[in-house]
This record gives structure tokens, C-alpha cells and sequence, in this order.
């Protein structure tokens, strides 16, 4: 295949806290790397997902590398996933906020600059 690619499961029912699973085919064989998974070769987490009666979904597979599959890791896969990400909630107050009652003084202040020259 073509280089490494990311992929991203998606659990559904959920699997006690788990709904998603990212991983990384090196060699860019994706399916062949599910079907791994899912026959118990790879992953515990989607082979108890699979013993349990869970369904495996591939939602995502993008060209990528370790790094990739790291950033989809640390975001809990639901901030990737383009099933949950329309079911998540949008804050109310998402505007940015130029001034506070707070931190009116702060934001006022001008911050101090280190010069070069001046070690």
C-alpha cells in the first residue's frame, strides 16, 4: 500500500467507558488490520468490544504517522469522530471575551518586554 495510515474504530454500544479506538496501519493495509482486531489478533480492547457484542466501525482512515495516531489518542477519539461529533453539546458561552469585570486592570496593563540588550 501507500505509507501509513490512521484509522479510527468507533464502538457502538459502547464498551464500559471505551467508544473508540485509534490505531495505525504502518503499512497502509487498513482493512487487513481491522479484520485483525476484530479476529482477535490485535487489540484486547476490540476483541472484548467484539466478545461482548459490540458493533466495529471504521469512521476514519486519513494518511498519517505515530504522532497522528498520539493527537487521536489524547483527544479520547470523540473530538475526531465525525459520528459523535454532532451529538456533542456546544457550550453556551464559547464567544471570546475581550474584557472581564476581573480582568479589566490586567488587560489594560501593558506587560513588561524583556530587551535583547539588556541581559
Amino acid at each position: 500500500m501507500n505509507g501509513p495510515r490512521c484509522y479510527l474504530l468507533h464502538l457502538d454500544p459502547p464498551l464500559a467507558h471505551a467508544r473508540h479506538y485509534a490505531g495505525i496501519a504502518l503499512d497502509g493495509d487498513v482493512p487487513r488490520r481491522v479484520r485483525e482486531h476484530v479476529t482477535g489478533h490485535g487489540s484486547p480492547l476490540i476483541a472484548a468490544a467484539v466478545a461482548a457484542g459490540c458493533q466495529v466501525r471504521v469512521v476514519l482512515d486519513v494518511p498519517g504517522d505515530r504522532g497522528l495516531e498520539r493527537r487521536w489518542h489524547n483527544a479520547h477519539g470523540t473530538r475526531v469522530c465525525p459520528e459523535c461529533k454532532p451529538r456533542r453539546r456546544r457550550a453556551a458561552g464559547r464567544q471570546l471575551r475581550l474584557f472581564s469585570s476581573t480582568g479589566a486592570a490586567h488587560a489594560a496593563a501593558p506587560t513588561p518586554r524583556r530587551l535583547a540588550w539588556a541581559a
